[in-house]
C-alpha cells in the first residue's frame, strides 16, 4: 500500500510539472507593439534623469553645544549628530531624488530647507 501511494503522488507531481509549462512562442495580437528586452533599443529622451539619488551637501552650525537633526519632512531621519559651539558640522546626506525639502532640528528649533540647490547652510543661534 505504501508503495502505491509512492507511486501515485510521483505520478501526479509528473503530471503537473508538464500540465504547467510557459509555451514556447507568444501569439502577438494585431495592433500590439513588440516589446524589446534590449536597453539599447529603448527610446528615451536626452534630458530622461536615470538617477534616483541625489547628493546634498550640509553645513550647520550653533552657538551652543547641541544634537542635531536632519531629517524628512514626513520625521524620518537621516542624520543625527552632535555639534560643538562655535564650529560647523559639514556632512553630505543621499537622499531619494523625488525629495524636495528637508528639515534641520536643533535646539527646539526646526526649519524647512528646499534641496534644490543640493547645498544647504544654517546656523542656529
Amino acid at each position: 500500500m505504501k508503495k502505491i501511494t509512492i507511486l501515485v503522488l510521483i505520478i501526479g507531481v509528473a503530471i503537473g510539472l508538464t500540465l504547467c509549462h510557459k509555451p514556447d512562442t507568444l501569439t502577438k495580437e494585431e495592433g500590439q507593439t513588440e516589446i524589446s528586452k534590449d536597453i539599447n533599443e529603448l527610446d528615451v529622451s536626452d534630458n530622461f534623469r536615470w538617477k534616483t539619488i541625489k547628493d546634498v551637501n550640509i553645513s550647520l552650525q550653533s552657538s551652543t553645544d547641541a544634537v542635531a537633526l536632519i531629517k524628512s519632512v514626513k520625521g524620518d531621519v537621516y542624520l543625527k549628530a552632535f555639534i560643538k559651539a562655535g564650529q560647523k558640522l559639514d556632512t553630505k546626506i543621499t537622499i531619494p531624488t523625488y525629495v524636495t525639502e528637508i528639515m534641520l532640528s536643533c535646539k527646539g528649533q526646526e526649519k524647512t530647507m528646499a534641496v534644490e540647490t543640493g547645498i544647504i547652510e544654517y546656523n542656529f543661534n
